[in-house]
């Protein structure tokens, strides 16, 4: 009787074993999953542009130079990128690429790095884990047909280097934007007449390990 009892017991202890063994199992494997997902997280880039500023009030530079069919001429802007590393270690910014539109609208295609690039800091650029860091552009920007000569007159009046904001109060004094889109302009406040899609500037950033962080700007 005692050894039935005994054989009972091993026959109710063996599916529990194998239960808890699979118990067992599960855990370590979603240990490991856990400890792979932390570890990927504290290693992979989350490098967001989080912000863009409107152009710094500076000295512009106006060139004749013409680019493609859209613009009749450029002019160059300085403004404030916000980078912002959301991982956890730091990140290294070693390269940086910007160019300007110069077709149409709506298909965009950009040159590339005539003569634009960092004001406030040399290559690499190190972003600790959690931090941002500001970054100055200059940038170029092509203008219409239909403004660049206001800009000539403009530029004459003011000098070789004018600022910016008395060339852009210029053109806008004529109810008109850099691109020629019809504005309402009243007391150094403006706004579009009508919905208008900006030619831009593409920024792209590369980080050390290949990352590329790109955001299209405008100069309104």
């Amino acid at each position: 009787m005692k050894i039935k009892k005994e054989e009972q017991s091993k026959q109710c202890n063996f599916p529990t074993a194998i239960i808890l063994s699979i118990i067992s199992l599960v855990v370590s494997i979603y240990t490991i999953f856990v400890t792979i997902k932390h570890f990927e997280y504290l290693y992979d880039e989350n490098v967001k542009i989080v912000k863009v500023s409107a152009p710094i009030n500076h000295t512009t530079e106006y060139n004749e130079l013409r680019v493609g069919n859209l613009f009749a001429s450029s002019i160059t802007t300085e403004q404030e990128v916000v980078i912002s590393n959301l991982s956890s270690l730091p990140v290294s910014i070693i390269n940086i690429e910007t160019g300007y539109q110069i077709d149409s609208k709506k298909n965009k295609t950009f040159i590339f790095n005539l003569g634009e690039g960092i004001i406030n800091e040399n290559l690499p650029i190190n972003i600790n884990g959690n931090e941002s860091k500001i970054i100055v552009l200059k940038l170029v920007y092509g203008i219409a047909k239909e403004t660049d000569s206001i800009i000539k007159i403009a530029g004459n009046e003011y000098g070789t280097r004018p600022v910016l904001r008395r060339l852009m109060e210029s053109v806008h004094k004529e109810q008109k934007d850099l691109y020629g889109n019809p504005i309402v302009y009243q007391e150094g406040i403006f706004s579009w007449k009508s919905d208008v899609i900006l030619p831009s500037n593409r920024v792209i950033f590369t980080t050390s390990r290949g990352y590329k962080i790109s955001k299209d700007i405008t100069i309104y």
